[in-house]
């Protein structure tokens, strides 16, 4: 039997579905109207402001930040999380939620690319990417990895404060 919880937490999933897909859709109706020449200068722009603050000690800072957003970085980082939640906390749910999360926004991440072929600007870059630029793997991936890795731990520490 379905609970009144049950039935708000599907509404509410329903409305986060349907507002998702129409800011979806409304991005790119205005990413489409954007002009490449404008995206141009808008790259240009926000480059040259960042560049304007370019030291080696926030270079190194970058890599490493954009090196915990990586592939191998996260798949290994969902290893470790995942056996030690499977094998030492015998948890089934935890490690799938956190594998779904990886491999589902990779899914989503690819899927946009095609769908708005954002070509990369022609800029230098710390670490040599291929493919589309948006959205950016790295951005979108680690968001929804660490998030709910966060999520997970969080869940954990609060059931064990009570």
């Amino acid at each position: 039997m379905i609970n009144s919880f049950q039935k708000k937490k599907g509404v509410h999933q329903a409305w986060g579905l349907i507002a998702g897909v129409s800011l979806l859709a409304l991005f790119g109706k205005l990413s489409g109207d954007l002009v490449a020449q404008d995206l141009n200068a808008f790259d240009t722009l926000i480059g040259n402001f960042i560049r304007s603050y370019a030291s080696e000690s926030l270079t190194v800072l970058a890599v490493m930040i954009t090196n915990m957003g990586s592939a191998a970085f996260e798949i290994s980082l969902l290893l470790i999380a995942g056996g030690y939640m499977y094998f030492y906390m015998k948890q089934t749910r935890e490690p799938l939620m956190l594998a779904v999360s990886l491999a589902g926004t990779w899914l989503l991440n690819n899927l946009l690319k095609t769908i708005f072929q954002r070509t990369r600007p022609d800029i230098l870059h710390l670490v040599a990417v291929g493919g589309f630029s948006f959205p950016s793997g790295h951005a979108m991936i680690a968001t929804a990895f660490y998030g709910m890795l966060g999520y997970i731990i969080w869940s954990h520490l609060r059931q064990g404060s009570k």
